[in-house]
């Protein structure tokens, strides 16, 4: 009560002065100024958590005060009067035609500095009222019955009293029209048709939507009046647009076949939004004979100041086109994945064979590392040294067909979540569902496990053995002068290897991010099509020879891409270090196991107990540390991608935890017989059939 009583002394006091019978609005320069006084009263409403804001003070003075009433009507016509808000209704709230980045540099700007508008535009008053970013909340909270009777005291024109060319309906009609034209363009773009084929062969809906809109237009210019919403030509509109969403989302879902660009992607999120700002705005063109105007003339003020006030922000926008470009990073992420899951005995060995395979890569990798160091050259120079080494080193790993641990959880993540993802779709019981992902997790792990220990198993003697072989064929003890420092980065006490490990599984997941975003960029610009209708290929190799270098391109080159710039983030990250003057560099599970067989052997195959055990938990935590960075990324990434809610992960870990309980050996070996089940199964079939 107290709060009313505050408002209405406030708003007595601005009506006292410029509202009343000196009629001193007319003098004041600014005078948009009066109506922000008025609208901030009321915006202070919105911190206290009401379930509504409340205009009756202002109604209360307008009725009790008929030259307050009239001098304030007259004052917000005066405001209006001529200007244009088709801007509104066809810009405010929907992304430019401009580039990712450019959209990126304009929101960026415009979160800092709001771009003005027209002064003789509804946008620049409205932009001048409602400019703070909780504006669209605390406006929605307005009782629609106070916002009837203010209306009413104001008395400003109605949509139907006009059809002239600046006129409510005339500027309503020019906007939409406006829209279906950047629609039409817009979607028969060759990038659109090009993951929408099916607008190729038939008639475009959204040729036919500018049409229909254009025979409305024609219909209320004649008539003098608005549309019956159940005449023929307003229901057929409603028609085509049902056709026009309908082949938005037919886009989205070729995406998982055509791929996507970023810039196709805001192209049809910019669509999706024009036509979701014609659905809404188009009812306002009609009204059933048993009802007045005044509700169609409030819908629309409303439509403006709330579509003005929920201006898109940055973060907004990230999300908007990050969602599919996510989803289909994460698609092939989650393909992928399966491969690194084993479900049975024998998965478990052949993956057990495989990560002893990595290990072995690997093993020598440390050596060849540890030799490019002692090679004269300047930082940038052992950047380009390590990156090749690590580059070509993991890229021959991944063509053998060998499996680094650490890459799995950038990969079994998003397989966790298309898990997720399919139970909710399929309506599983909670309960068999949170218990099936549990039986799943464990595979998860377990795979996990043996990849760890058949890496780190094999690495360490191979860096040890072949350290000894350079010394008994080249009298070489390639790491008798690194034995401390080797030794130092394994102490998980004394060194930043924890640290190091993290950022280490941060590129595990930015690798494996790169490995989507080339595969659906390959999709999306054909290239195995042009590989295998390259004439100059059909002609040296053959047609079937093409086909097959096609086919293996667009198998393994994702995958190259990905190892490639994995191994130039883990060489040049310790050079970059330097040059900036951070103690950053990366550790690696299975490097940090052949780094300690080289110390041992440039320790003249000797070690400490003290050594031993801190650098065997030094590996411990490294390999704790790059899975949890990696895998928890990459988790979040999928949940947000698959748009799978955040709140199924309590009920997850209390079904892995149970799971856990009364299955624990199944988080490490596989049971003696898996549970027949077919969900992994129908998943793997769902998922190469959008492949």
């Amino acid at each position: 009560m107290e709060n009313r009583q505050s408002e209405f002394i406030k708003l007595e006091e601005i009506f006292e002065n410029y509202f009343s019978d000196n009629a001193l609005w007319e003098n004041k320069p600014d005078n948009i100024s009066l109506l922000v006084d008025i609208i901030s009263i009321f915006r202070s409403q919105k911190s206290k958590n009401l379930q509504e804001v409340s205009f009756l003070p202002l109604i209360e003075l307008l009725q009790n005060n008929a030259t307050y009433k009239n001098e304030f009507a007259r004052y917000v016509k005066e405001l209006l009067e001529g200007k244009n808000f088709v801007k509104i209704i066809t810009d405010v709230g929907i992304y430019s035609t401009d580039s990712f980045a450019g959209e990126f540099r304009s929101k960026l700007y415009n979160q800092l500095l709001p771009e003005p508008a027209s002064y003789d535009s509804v946008r620049y008053i409205l932009s001048q009222i409602f400019f703070h970013k909780s504006d669209h909340d605390w406006v929605k909270r307005i009782p629609y019955g106070e916002v009837q009777i203010l209306f009413n005291l104001i008395s400003p024109p109605l949509i139907n009293e006009d059809f002239a060319k600046k006129s409510l309906i005339s500027q309503l009609i020019h906007g939409l029209e406006i829209l279906t034209l950047r629609i039409c363009g817009k979607a028969l773009e060759k990038e659109i048709i090009k993951i929408l084929p099916e607008l190729d062969e038939m008639n475009s809906p959204f040729l036919a939507l500018h049409n229909e809109l254009e025979e409305l237009r024609i219909l209320i210019s004649q008539e003098k009046k608005l549309l019956d919403p159940e005449g023929l030509a307003y229901k057929q509109t409603q028609v085509i647009l049902t056709q026009c969403r309908e082949y938005i989302n037919k886009a989205y879902k070729n995406a998982t076949k055509y791929g996507i660009s970023l810039g196709v992607n805001k192209d049809l999120s910019r669509i999706k939004q024009q036509l979701a700002r014609i659905e809404e705005t188009l009812p306002i063109l009609t009204v059933r004979n048993d009802q007045g105007y005044e509700g169609n003339t409030i819908d629309l003020f409303l439509k403006l100041i709330l579509y003005n006030a929920q201006r898109k922000n940055l973060n907004d926008f990230l999300n908007d086109t990050g969602h599919l470009f996510a989803y289909e990073i994460t698609s092939h992420t989650a393909r992928t994945g399966f491969k690194y899951i084993s479900s049975d005995r024998k998965e478990y060995l052949k993956m057990l064979c495989d990560a002893l395979g990595g290990g072995f890569v690997v093993g020598l990798m440390c050596i060849t590392k540890l030799m490019l160091s002692h090679v004269e050259a300047s930082q940038f120079g052992h950047a380009f040294l390590y990156s090749a080494n690590y580059a070509i080193g993991f890229v021959i790993l991944y063509l053998l067909g060998f499996t680094l641990a650490t890459k799995q959880p950038a990969m079994t993540a998003s397989t966790l979540v298309t898990y997720l993802e399919y139970g909710l779709k399929k309506d599983l019981k909670d309960n068999y569902r949170y218990k099936k992902f549990a039986g799943f997790f464990a595979q998860l792990i377990r795979t996990q496990f043996i990849a760890f220990f058949g890496n780190v198993i094999m690495a360490l003697p191979i860096a040890l053995g072949g350290a000894w072989l350079l010394l008994s064929v080249f009298d070489y003890n390639v790491a008798i002068d690194d034995t401390e420092h080797l030794f130092h980065n394994l102490n998980p006490i004394k060194s930043l290897a924890i640290l190091h490990a993290a950022i280490a599984g941060f590129y595990l997941f930015l690798s494996g991010l790169i490995a989507g975003n080339v595969s659906n960029r390959n999709k999306f610009y054909g290239i195995e099509k042009r590989i295998t209708d390259f004439p100059l290929l059909k002609k040296t190799f053959g047609k079937e020879k093409a086909k097959k270098i096609g086919a293996w391109f667009i198998h393994y080159w994702p995958g190259i891409m990905s190892n490639m710039w994995f191994g130039i983030f883990m060489g040049t990250t310790a050079s970059i270090g330097v040059f900036m003057g951070l103690f950053i560099d990366v550790r690696h599970i299975t490097f940090s196991a052949g780094n300690l067989g080289l110390a041992i052997m440039g320790n003249n195959m000797s070690i400490t107990t003290g050594q031993l055990l801190m650098s065997l938990i030094g590996i411990f935590l490294i390999g704790v540390m790059n899975f949890s960075v990696s895998f928890s990324l990459s988790l979040i990434t999928a949940f947000k991608a698959r748009k799978v809610p955040f709140r199924e992960i309590k009920p997850l870990i209390y079904s892995v935890f149970k799971y856990f309980t009364y299955h624990p050996t199944e988080f490490l070996i596989p049971p003696i017989k898996e549970s027949e089940d077919n969900i992994t199964e129908e998943i793997i079939e769902t998922e190469k059939e959008k492949k």
